[in-house]
């Protein structure tokens, strides 16, 4: 069985209910969701941050790139 996100059609002018709530939820099990409503900001960085902090915000930043990339494959 493949990833749930080939069954999310791309955005339309007729179907923004429904895929809403495919996209939605989606984000939310790929833990995604807070980065998309701006809930979960990037990590702050010191002026010589640690690699702890670099660490963080490079985690943060895969994410947040991963559901920029899966929001545009399907719009």
């Amino acid at each position: 069985m493949g990833d749930i996100s080939s069954q999310i059609e791309k955005l339309e002018k007729n179907n923004y209910q429904p895929w809403r709530f495919r996209m939605k939820n989606y984000l939310i099990g790929k833990n995604m969701w807070r980065l998309v409503t701006g809930e979960e900001p990037p990590p702050e960085l010191s002026a010589q941050p640690s690699e702890e902090q670099v660490r963080q915000f490079n985690q943060w930043n895969e994410r947040d790139k991963r559901g920029i990339f899966f929001l545009s494959q399907h719009i």
